[in-house]
């Protein structure tokens, strides 16, 4: 085998093994294990560990997907429409759910945010940077399929200001609840 194909071997073996979901680092050891002593096949070794290792990660990736994939789904439409359901059903007036739109939507998102930081810590950049631009994206490719990006208006650059600040502020959160788990797994 040559060096390039032992080093590509080396490195998906490498991606196989690191940091192994909970009860599985005693197999993610034996299987770098059994690739040390191998001689032949190495290549084909690393893959089918890769393979396992993806395998045992998939659930938890597709939860957090799905977590990740209704928050925006939820901030970006279904939000609006329960606003606007509270505000028809005279709840609240126009006014004041206009008034405090901005406000409300910002609370939910940073929310969001803390809980996907708590059920992934691993994931905390990700999920701000899904809540902070997700929303927004939706909402522009809705208005017109992002035609109007090259025109620049105070209402778009506003909305990008908007969608920077719940950025950062959107990490701190999920950082919080990546900080909350830790916190009770230590208890």
């Amino acid at each position: 085998m040559t060096q390039q194909r032992k080093d590509l071997a080396a490195a998906i073996m490498a991606l196989a093994t690191c940091d192994p979901p909970i009860g599985r680092a005693d197999w993610a050891g034996a299987m770098q294990a059994e690739f040390t002593v191998l001689e032949t096949g190495r290549l084909s070794w690393a893959l089918g560990c890769l393979a396992t290792a993806l395998r045992w990660r998939a659930p938890g990736e597709a939860a957090y997907g799905a977590a990740l994939a209704g928050s925006v789904y939820f901030l970006s439409t279904t939000m609006y429409w329960l606003l606007w359901q509270v505000m028809a059903s005279g709840l609240v007036s126009f006014d004041v759910l206009f008034g405090r739109q901005t406000e409300l939507i910002a609370v939910v998102q940073l929310a969001l945010c803390g809980l996907l930081g708590f059920q992934r810590p691993d994931r905390r950049l990700v999920s701000a940077l899904a809540l902070g631009f997700g929303p927004i994206l939706v909402g522009l490719a809705r208005i017109d399929g992002f035609r109007h990006l090259d025109q620049v208006d105070p209402g778009t650059a506003l909305q990008w200001v908007g969608a920077l600040t719940t950025l950062g502020l959107g990490f701190v959160a999920a950082m919080l609840g990546a900080g909350l788990r830790r916190r009770r797994l230590a208890a």
